[in-house]
């Protein structure tokens, strides 16, 4: 474990990447301490990341880094699903081979209400994510990353649209399916001012 940097607000930040690192920090933690939990690049088995979803000093961590894990979507769920994970703000998943399957029960997990930030870059995500991530169940939802994934037009239509009512101000759809011919009338959705898209 090691202190990464110091928040805006003036909460430490502090770094684990083992269950056994938070256990050890986590009766230490300041009360508004922002945990990131890195588990890049590991290889658990199912069975050690449905255990790891079933602690409960989770509850301390605010981001939480998956990215290149491949853990698949069942394992994933199990742990993105933790009800230990309320306080989660934010979701790396950048090629960690999961599908919408994972976007839907993220919808309906603990920290759905919560959630900020999530990045989806490099998987299997087809339109079918677009209607979840739009949804008022990721209702903090501020900044999606669906760069390198199997999203159409059609799905970044519904996203772009539903920035009108949501808190969600930064999406990217580069190196998506959306066609060069259909960026202009996507970039021509109605959007808040403040609302970035990348094509």
């Amino acid at each position: 474990m090691r202190l990464a940097h110091t928040a805006a607000k003036g909460s430490a930040v502090f770094e684990v990447r083992s269950l056994a690192e938070l256990e050890l920090v986590a009766p230490e933690l300041p009360r508004d301490a922002h945990v990131y939990f890195s588990l890049q690049c590991q290889s658990l088995e199912e069975q050690e990341v449905a255990a790891l979803g079933r602690a409960p000093q989770l509850q301390h961590v605010r981001t939480l880094d998956m990215s290149l894990a491949e853990f698949g979507d069942d394992a994933t769920r199990a742990l993105v699903t933790s009800p230990h994970l309320s306080g989660l703000e934010g979701l790396h998943l950048w090629k960690s081979g999961v599908t919408e399957a994972t976007v839907e029960a993220l919808a309906e997990a603990p920290c759905a209400a919560g959630l900020r930030l999530l990045n989806l870059c490099g998987n299997f995500v087809q339109d079918g994510a677009a209607a979840v991530i739009a949804s008022a169940k990721l209702e903090s939802l501020t900044m999606v990353d669906l760069s390198s994934t199997y999203l159409t037009a059609k799905g970044a239509a519904t996203i772009i649209a539903s920035m009108r009512d949501s808190a969600l101000r930064q999406v990217s759809f580069r190196q998506s399916l959306v066609r060069a011919e259909e960026r202009q009338a996507l970039l021509a959705i109605d959007r808040p001012k403040d609302a970035s898209i990348e094509l």
